[in-house]
């Protein structure tokens, strides 16, 4: 891959990778889309600081990693992953900041639990983390999300709505 180091687009998927360690040489790379392989670890792009667009679902990933990193995002696809796990490397109050440019939050068909209290980047427009496990969901900066219009939550095991504040621009929650 040292040849493509100005490569800004690559798609790779319904293949059967597991190891993207020579994608960490792409410093130009925008757009990465890596669907339906076995890729179980994010940490060779997590310095790809050109990245925009991220969509690697149906993988074998477990965690985030580094990801707040990759400060560029524009679009983040994860679906259909074994990830457990988004509240402290995308949603803490520590990382808020991290994603100014973030349009787009797939995590759908995963295993997360808990997206209490979480901050959502100020920029987002699409929120979907349905058909996981969540019980509990709630948004601690809903006044500032003014962009946000699509929330997806259907089917996970939320029984209660309590403490669930919406933005009014929101048009539509499923």
């Amino acid at each position: 891959m040292a040849q493509l180091k100005k490569l800004r687009r690559l798609s790779f998927s319904r293949n059967f990778i597991e190891n993207i360690d020579s994608l960490s040489r792409l410093n130009k790379l925008v757009y990465l889309e890596g669907n339906h392989n076995i890729i179980q670890n994010l940490d060779p792009i997590i310095e790809l600081q050109s990245l925009e667009q991220l969509s690697l679902n149906h993988n074998k990933l477990v965690d985030l990693g580094e990801i707040n990193k990759l400060v560029n995002l524009v679009s983040l696809d994860l679906s259909n992953n074994l990830i457990k796990e988004v509240k402290e490397a995308l949603f803490s109050v520590e990382n808020r900041n991290h994603f100014k440019k973030l349009r787009n939050i797939r995590f759908s068909g995963n295993e997360i639990k808990d997206l209490e209290n979480i901050y959502i980047p100020n920029n987002v427009k699409y929120f979907n983390f349905s058909y996981n496990i969540i019980e509990i969901f709630s948004i601690k900066n809903a006044t500032n999300l003014s962009r946000l219009k699509v929330i997806e939550l259907d089917h996970n095991l939320l029984t209660e709505l309590m403490n669930f504040e919406i933005p009014a621009n929101v048009r539509t929650v499923f």
